[in-house]
């Protein structure tokens, strides 16, 4: 506001140009960020987790007949 910005003129105080909606004082995106993470990881079965480990000596296989290429994993 006007006022503030005459506050801190008068205290001595440097003003600076910021965007409004910037993202490097909204950490509201990275909550919702950390909040679905957090959601998705409860939703991970042990059976999932299971499978994929068992499934990775297929993938390793695959990867060394790629010789590093992509694979279908």
């Amino acid at each position: 506001s006007k006022r503030s910005k005459a506050q801190y003129e008068a205290d001595g105080m440097p003003m600076i140009s910021w965007p409004a909606s910037s993202p490097d004082l909204n950490p509201i995106e990275n909550l919702w960020k950390l909040i679905k993470e957090r959601a998705e990881w409860d939703k991970i079965t042990e059976e999932e987790l299971e499978e994929l480990i068992k499934s990775m000596p297929k993938r390793i296989q695959a990867v060394i007949a790629a010789q590093g290429g992509p694979t279908k994993w």
